[in-house]
C-alpha cells in the first residue's frame, strides 16, 4: 500500500491510531509526515508482476498469535483470520502466474486454514523449536512441531537451528522436510551434523562461507572414504537472514 497526500486524513489517521509505535511516542508515526508515508509499501500483487516468471516465492503469513498480540500490546482490532487468508490465496491464485511458490508461517493456525483451503501449494510450518516459551502447545517444542505438520499434511517444519543441532535424529523417522534457520547455522561444523542426519536445508546469512566450509568437509570425508550427504551442497544452502 502507498499512501500520498491524496489519501483520505480522516481514514489514515484512524489506521494509525491502533498502531503500537503510535500508541508509544504520543501519536508519532515513524516514517510519517502527517498522513503521507513517505516510503511505498510494495504489494504482493506488485511484486509478482514486477520479478521474472522462473524466480520462486515463499509467501511468509505472519499473523500474531494471541500471546504475540497482548506482548505487544495489539488492539483488539484487527483482520479476520479466514478472510485474510482467503484474500492472500486470491492474489497468489490470480497473479502468481504458475511460478514455484511455498507457503509459510508461525501462527499454527494459519498453516492450518492454508493446508485445508488448498491442495496444491505446500506448507511449511514455522517453529522457535521450544527456543522460546509459547502459550499454544503447537509451537512449544520441535516434538510438538512435527506432531502438527504430520497431522494436517504440511509439507515440513522450518525450525530454530537449536534443537536439531543438539539431538540432530529426532527429525529423520518424521518423513517431513526439515530447514533450519538461526545464528548457529553460520558455522560450518553446525551445518555439517545437521546435513549429515537428514535435514533438507538450511538458511543461512553467509551462503558462501557455508558452502566453502562444507565443501571442504566433503572432501576431507571422500578422502577417508565416506560422504556427508547424497545431495549437491547448492541445493542444501538458502539465502536468508537469521533473524527470520
Amino acid at each position: 500500500m502507498s499512501l500520498g497526500p491524496g489519501a483520505k486524513d480522516k481514514e489514515v489517521n484512524e489506521k494509525m491510531k491502533y498502531t503500537r509505535n503510535y500508541k508509544l511516542k504520543g501519536g508519532f508515526k515513524g516514517n510519517s509526515r502527517g498522513t503521507s508515508i513517505q516510503g511505498p509499501f510494495t504489494t504482493l500483487e506488485e511484486v509478482f508482476k514486477r520479478l521474472p516468471k522462473d524466480i520462486g516465492f515463499n509467501v511468509e503469513l505472519k499473523y500474531p498469535m494471541l500471546q504475540e498480540s497482548e506482548k505487544e500490546e495489539m488492539d483488539t482490532f484487527g483482520i479476520e483470520m479466514n478472510s485474510w487468508v482467503d484474500t492472500v490465496l486470491k492474489v497468489v491464485y490470480d497473479k502468481g502466474q504458475g511460478r514455484d511458490i511455498i507457503f509459510s508461517s508461525f501462527n499454527p493456525d494459519i498453516c492450518l486454514m492454508l493446508s485445508l483451503k488448498q491442495p496444491s501449494i505446500p506448507v511449511l510450518f514455522l517453529t522457535e523449536g521450544g527456543t522460546t516459551e509459547m502459550a499454544d502447545i503447537r509451537a512449544t517444542s520441535l516434538q510438538e512441531a512435527i506432531r502438527f505438520a504430520s497431522r494436517w499434511n504440511l509439507l515440513g517444519i522450518v525450525s530454530a537451528a537449536e534443537p536439531l543441532i543438539l539431538c540432530p535424529r529426532i527429525i529423520k523417522e518424521s518423513g517431513l522436510v526439515c530447514v533450519t534457520y538461526g545464528t548457529l547455522n553460520n558455522t560450518p561444523d553446525n551445518v555439517k551434523v545437521q546435513v549429515e542426519q537428514g535435514v533438507d536445508a538450511v538458511i543461512v546469512d553467509s551462503v558462501l562461507a557455508i558452502r566453502k566450509g562444507l565443501t571442504a568437509a566433503v572432501t576431507e570425508d571422500h578422502a577417508a572414504g565416506s560422504k556427508i550427504h547424497d545431495k549437491p551442497i547448492h541445493s542444501l544452502v538458502s539465502a536468508y537472514s537469521s533473524g527470520c
